[in-house]
């Protein structure tokens, strides 16, 4: 009978050998048995976990027994056994394999229940010195922040756990550097070597690494000297990896409590009220707070989150739960998927009202189907409460600021009308034949008349800046040419104190542009002005230049130099702030409200410029100003508009019949002494009635009307004229130009509106009254 080949092979001395390495090795029973149940090799296992048949073939020649559960274990030796009956000899390498996969698998059965960084440490230097001969070992960690690796997990004999080093020094901190194991059997003959406890003479040194990062190194010594060999650095390598991966595991876990440990502080102290809700699915099922913080719970008026919780039901059934649990806003959530910042009122568990700030968000699965909803609420009944405050305390501002305006309004209105007389008699008492003393004393007159209706503009100007009423008109014009007039009007002025003004373009500023030519000479005439007020001696000098320029805008800055006192540094920001002067001596000596540069500053802005100072006490002072003009895309004068300047050229040979219609006495005299002057022949009545019935009898060729008079005002007059009704007028077409102390813009276009041709504001002088008679009359 031919004997069992696993019986036979069992009888080889070296087959025994080798069988009694891999018990070694792994540390388990193992019993083999031939097909009959005879033991052929082990003592017998305590507990026979598994068993598992050796075959040849299709022939069963025995079976293997081991007292544990291990695949690893029961394939690695039937493969040597079946490997040998096969007369293949088994290598050194397939134990070392073996060896690396049995480690594996240990380590990683262990780490898996490992979650911090010194339970891993410590477990696998305790692996390490099982696999590996050794005295001691170590796993350094690297902290970045530190700058050094510092030793987590020790075991061996004397072991010091203070060591710690920096990358690149010694050999553990070259290996963490380099990322590279090494071997070195007698570390006395390597310059790297820190000596430090315990005394050693041989070690192997291997990195903890992944593929994205090296997170510090595992060593193992030996305090004799002990050549390691490659196998014992693969295992130690193989241990590095495995002790590498769980580090970043545990690095992750840590991570990861430390985001939930924050984000609970964050839910648990947020002074918002977050919550987390899940909607209603049916009718039994109508909704629940999954989750919600104390700040929530306490607004809401309850003891604790879990009181809110209980209590959910029964604050839907008494309709207190806010708002978007309610059907519709779930609806508008399903649709929007969220809601953010909407001001609601809340009500409190006892049924007390609050504003709140509600924002929820929809969380939904990967079908778009709602999970549940979570969200903010913000009590905002402070901010509610102070948003009314402002909103009473703005409406009183503006009120009080049109009250204010109404205010300037009407004492601009009323300084107008006594100004209309004093500077029209005036001017035309200056007609007359006088004396030179008689000229002087007129003229005196009329130079503080001016000065006076300046300052009311100046008042009037800054009521409309404070209104927002302050608008440009636009005209085309050319730079050079209001240069040449601002110059010809302020060059008298320098004159009278003995100043030289002297006007410098850096450019060529013969070139069209669009803008506010009154207002930009105002600008200029306020900086020279003060310029002039300020200097005893030199020139005033006005340089301009283009600063920049498109295909569209121009933009043009000023400078206006003087040779007064200067200003100091502390004072300047004062200077464009209204009624502001930089000390009451200056004010007594040189005048002024301090009205001018706050309306240059605010009609340099409208501009799209800028305004600023510069200035050194004892030599003088630099104000500049820039602003924005459009270029001018005007074509050549139209065939209208040079027929409007012949029908001004012929009107001036002609005699109009002119009516006023003004009620006061004084400005109705005026009137009629211009209007006389003029060769023209006037009527004059008290107020818009008194018009309207005598343009039922008299043909006018034009209407000089008031606009705030008794009975009718000219607004009414002037809308009664133009329903183009013979039965009320004659010729409702005249033309109607108003002459109104009433200088806002609203009241431009209120009269234009009314149907009147154009606007002339009091105080009126010969000029203009020609000029709107000439131009309008037919």
């Amino acid at each position: 009978m031919k004997k069992n080949p696993l019986t036979k092979l069992l009888t080889q001395k070296r087959v025994i050998q080798l069988l009694n390495d891999y018990v070694n090795v792994l540390g388990h029973a193992v019993d083999i048995f031939d097909d009959k149940g005879n033991r052929l090799y082990g003592n017998g296992c305590s507990n026979n976990a598994c068993s598992q048949q050796v075959t040849l073939g299709k022939d069963t020649l025995g079976y293997i027994q081991c007292d544990v559960d291990c695949q690893y274990i029961q394939s690695l030796v039937i493969y040597l056994l079946e490997r040998e009956i096969e007369k293949r000899e088994l290598t050194s390498e397939t134990l070392d394999t073996y060896k690396e996969l049995t480690l594996v698998y240990d380590i990683t059965q262990d780490l898996s229940a490992s979650l911090t960084l010194t339970e891993v440490a410590n477990l696998v230097v305790r692996y390490a010195r099982k696999v590996i001969v050794s005295t001691a070992a170590s796993l350094m960690l690297y902290y970045p922040e530190l700058e050094r690796l510092e030793i987590i997990g020790a075991s061996g004999k004397d072991y010091s756990p203070k060591i710690n080093i920096k990358p690149g020094l010694g050999i553990a901190g070259h290996v963490f550097q380099s990322g590279k194991a090494e071997i070195v059997n007698n570390v006395y003959l390597d310059t790297r070597f820190i000596p430090g406890q315990p005394p050693i003479h041989s070690m192997i040194c291997a990195p903890l690494k992944t593929k994205e990062k090296i997170f510090g190194v595992i060593n193992i010594s030996n305090e004799q000297r002990y050549e390691y060999t490659a196998r014992d650095l693969k295992l130690l390598n193989t241990l590095a990896l495995q002790a590498a991966r769980a580090i970043e595991n545990a690095k992750l876990y840590l991570d990861l409590k430390e985001s939930e440990k924050k984000f609970r502080g964050l839910f648990e102290n947020a002074f918002e009220g977050i919550f987390q809700f899940k909607p209603m699915s049916d009718f039994l099922n109508s909704g629940s707070f999954l989750s919600v913080n104390p700040s929530l719970a306490k607004m809401l008026g309850f003891s604790s989150p879990s009181d809110m919780v209980a209590y959910y039901f029964d604050y839907i059934n008494h309709h207190q739960i806010a708002p978007f649990f309610c059907n519709d806003l779930l609806q508008v959530l399903s649709q929007q998927k969220h809601i953010r910042w909407q001001e609601t009122q809340l009500h409190r568990k006892d049924g007390t009202a609050f504003w709140a700030s509600v924002s929820v968000r929809g969380v939904f699965n990967a079908n778009q189907e709602i999970l549940y909803y979570e969200g903010t609420i913000v009590d905002i009944t402070e901010m509610k409460n102070f948003q009314e405050e402002l909103k009473k305390a703005k409406e009183y501002a503006e009120t009080a600021n049109e009250a204010k305006t109404r205010f300037l309004t009407n004492v601009s209105h009323e300084l107008r009308t006594p100004m209309n007389g004093i500077m029209g008699m005036t001017q035309l008492l200056l007609q007359t034949s006088l004396n030179p003393e008689q000229v002087e004393y007129t003229s005196t007159i009329n130079l503080s008349s001016d000065l006076l209706l300046s300052l009311i503009n100046n008042i009037l100007d800054l009521a409309k800046i404070e209104s927002d009423q302050l608008t440009l008109d636009i005209a085309d014009f050319t730079i050079s040419k209001i240069l040449t007039e601002i110059k010809g009007i302020m060059s008298v002025l320098a004159r009278q104190k003995g100043l030289g003004l002297s006007f410098h373009q850096k450019d060529m500023l013969d070139i069209d542009v669009r803008g506010d030519i009154s207002r930009i000479k105002q600008i200029f005439m306020n900086l020279i002005e003060n310029a002039i007020k300020f200097s005893e001696k030199g020139d005033i000098l006005v340089y301009t230049e283009i600063e920049s320029q498109d295909e569209t805008s121009v933009y043009l800055k000023n400078t206006i130099v003087d040779h007064g006192p200067g200003i100091p540094q502390e004072k300047i920001e004062i200077l464009f702030k209204p009624f502001s002067q930089i000390d009451s001596s200056i004010t007594r000596k040189y005048g002024g409200l301090g009205l001018g540069l706050i309306i240059s500053k605010s009609l340099v802005e409208i501009m799209g410029g800028k305004i600023g100072v510069e200035s050194t006490l004892g030599q003088g002072s630099q104000f500049w100003f820039t602003i924005q003009l459009d270029k001018s895309d005007s074509i050549p004068a139209t065939l209208d508009s040079c027929s409007q300047e012949i029908h001004y050229t012929q009107n001036k040979k002609k005699s109009f019949r002119v009516l006023i219609v003004e009620d006061n006495i004084v400005n109705q005299k005026l009137a009629l002494k211009i209007v006389t002057k003029l060769g023209c022949s006037a009527d004059a009545v008290d107020n818009g009635k008194q018009a309207v019935d005598i343009l039922t009898k008299n043909i006018y060729d034009i209407i000089l009307m008031d606009i705030q008079m008794p009975e009718m005002d000219g607004i009414e007059a002037t809308k009664l004229i133009r329903q183009d009704n013979p039965a009320i007028v004659l010729t409702p077409k005249i033309p109607i130009v108003a002459v109104t102390a009433h200088a806002l813009k609203v009241d431009r276009d209120q009269c234009l509106a009314a149907g009147m041709n154009d606007y002339v504001v009091k105080p009126i002088n010969q000029q203009k009254i020609e000029e709107v008679i000439y131009q309008w009359a037919k």
